[in-house]
Formats: structure tokens, sequence, C-alpha cells
């Protein structure tokens, strides 16, 4: 199957590693601009706020507001 050849050669499963591209993508969003956290949300491909919020924190240990806030140098 193509997710095994996938997984073995990446590591990861195509779900994860597209998790991970929208995780960077909002971290960056995040941290660079002041776009509501609503927006970074459905501009990073999730279909809600509290979807975003519950797999930003499962991910990171933060929620999205607490990473900007400690992003900021």
């Amino acid at each position: 199957r193509m997710t095994d050849i996938f997984k073995q050669e990446y590591g990861v499963t195509p779900k994860e590693y597209a998790d991970s591209l929208r995780l960077r993508a909002a971290m960056e969003r995040l941290a660079g601009t002041q776009e509501k956290v609503i927006n970074v949300a459905y501009q990073s491909g999730f279909s809600s706020l509290a979807a975003f919020n519950r797999f930003f924190k499962q991910q990171t240990g933060q929620t999205p507001t607490q990473y900007r806030k400690n992003a900021k140098v």
C-alpha cells in the first residue's frame, strides 16, 4: 500500500505529515501576524476553532493564544 511505503520512507503516515505542515504554518502565522486565532485555524485547514485548539494543544502543550504570547520576543 502507498501509505505503508510513505511511512517506511518518511517515518510518518501521510496524515501525520500533512498535520505537521498545517501545524508549522499555523505556528508561523501565530508568531508572525496579529490575525485572529479563528482565521489562522480556518486558513490552516481546520473546520472549527475548537478542533484547532484541541489539536494545537495536543501537539505543542500550549493553546494557540499561549503560543502566540510566548513567541513574542
